[in-house]
């Protein structure tokens, strides 16, 4: 059956919503909860309806309790089952964070040193893999092959885990230890083995017993698009997206063989995270004097400063900051410490991007929330029209002088848009990347690809050029731009 959104007043009447009172001494001048809740709810709608995505959970915590819940959409486009509070989403790769939990729990033990080198708890590695330090796994700075081939999500080797296992040990390591940070999944298979052998039963059941258990998430556990669980959501997503047309709305199967489910295995409901999050919070599952540590972002050997905590993602600004994880490219959380907000989104569409919108949805429970420029001038954009955003960028950047747009994060933005077939809006974020950054090439590369798909070959044809002048030996651009003045 054709995936179609309900309209606005049906779909905010369906919103399953629990709302508690603020705790006892919260500071009187922070936004309600009632008022948040709404600002929520309109936020997720004009989402849902814009990107085209099929159901949706999402829970909010302040002040140690869960303030707002919602469901609504989708869970199963084929039989209209509708997402409830009991619906169960992939956390996909958010289960990193609650590896780190494990290690914490581990080391409170007595029983994991994060600086000792993994052949203490694991002696039978490749010789270049044996120095390798607990931290630097957790962190993604061991230099360490993928066992996962990135672009198709399947493991490496002829076929199974053992055959995977043999293929990426069998592999150089990608950098020295502690010199790059390099996302990858072997880390996390690497410490799923550590956890069997120290806590002397399989990581699956350690996570229920120390985690899933205390924090009262009941409808949690590992599994994959095999295990068949009562009320889990099909995963979608758009297949042979064109510029004209967003493409089609097809199944985004997943599996995640058991080896490396320690790294994006489990699954659950938005408000179960957001119970665990508070058990974490309030000392529950570790001592509160460990989150500092557990949040402490890696540090290179040539002293840069990574996101990549011990299982955790951190930011780097000082106002509203966050550690969180988001997964699969569909699910996200973020926690604001100094705040006491914590904002959980899951959703079944791959490539919903939900973790643009945690700050967004922060802003609304914490009062004076900064948000970062591009989340501003997008949520401003939102508003008032794509057609006034030089205008709102010019208007942001009078009020303050200092403020600045990062190229990359328009480049994403802009990309976004191309993928949900809005090319118009993505050549205004290009050009607007182009005018902040003239020096560019990629911006310049930027705008001549989306006249390219438009057939405003002339527009390509000047933009390609002024790209491969910043960047003359980039052959990929010069093919691109010469098959074009073919034309």
């Amino acid at each position: 059956m054709p995936f179609q959104l309900s309209s606005g007043p049906a779909l905010v009447a369906a919103i399953a919503i629990s709302i508690a009172s603020p705790a006892i001494g919260a500071a009187a001048s922070r936004p309600s909860v009632a008022a948040a809740n709404r600002s929520t709810a309109e936020l997720l709608f004009e989402e849902m309806r814009d990107s085209r995505i099929p159901g949706l959970q999402v829970a909010v915590v302040r002040d140690g309790r869960i303030v707002f819940e919602g469901a609504w959409g989708v869970a199963d486009i084929e039989t209209g089952a509708p997402v409830t509070a009991e619906t169960i989403f992939p956390f996909n790769s958010m289960t990193k964070a609650f590896t780190g939990v494990a290690a914490m729990q581990l080391v409170a033990a007595g029983k994991l040193d994060l600086s000792a080198p993994v052949s203490r708890y694991l002696p039978d590695l490749p010789v270049d893999w044996r120095m390798i330090t607990i931290r630097q796994l957790l962190t993604h700075s061991s230099g360490l092959p993928d066992i996962v081939d990135p672009d198709s999500g399947a493991l490496i080797g002829a076929g199974g885990e053992e055959a995977a296992w043999a293929a990426v040990t069998a592999l150089p390591l990608i950098s020295v230890p502690g010199t790059r940070s390099s996302y990858n999944q072997t880390n996390y298979v690497l410490f799923g083995r550590i956890i069997d052998r120290l806590a002397q039963q399989s990581f699956t059941a350690f996570f229920r017993d120390r985690q899933f258990v205390p924090a009262g998430m009941r409808r949690t556990g590992f599994g994959d698009i095999r295990d068949w669980v009562p009320g889990k959501a099909k995963s979608y997503r758009f297949n042979r997206p064109t510029v004209s047309n967003p493409g089609t709305l097809g199944r985004a199967d997943v599996e995640f063989p058991p080896m490396t489910r320690t790294a994006a295995g489990m699954e659950g409901t938005a408000s179960d995270m957001a119970r665990w999050i508070m058990a974490v919070l309030d000392g529950r599952l570790v001592e509160r004097a460990s989150l500092s540590s557990m949040w402490t972002p890696a540090i290179l050997a040539d002293g840069t400063r990574t996101q990549r905590a011990i299982g955790w993602a951190t930011d780097i600004r000082t106002m509203n900051r966050w550690v969180g994880l988001s997964g699969g490219n569909r699910g996200a959380f973020a926690v604001y410490p100094e705040d006491n907000v914590a904002v959980v989104l899951l959703t079944n569409l791959q490539g919903a991007s939900p973790e643009l919108l945690l700050d967004r949805i922060a802003a609304h429970y914490v009062r004076g929330f900064v948000l970062p420029p591009v989340t501003r001038l997008r949520a401003e954009v939102q508003k008032r029209g794509f057609e006034k955003l030089s205008a709102i960028a010019a208007e942001l950047r009078r009020a303050d002088p200092e403020i600045a747009f990062p190229e990359r994060q328009l480049s994403d933005w802009g990309y976004r848009m191309l993928r949900s077939a809005r090319p118009q809006q993505a050549l205004a974020i290009f050009t607007l990347a182009g005018s902040l950054y003239p020096d560019s090439a990629s911006a310049a590369e930027n705008i001549g690809y989306v006249h390219s798909l438009t057939g405003n070959v002339a527009a390509a044809i000047s933009a390609y050029r002024r790209a491969l002048a910043v960047t003359p030996s980039n052959e990929k651009l010069a093919s691109a731009l010469k098959a074009l003045e073919e034309r």
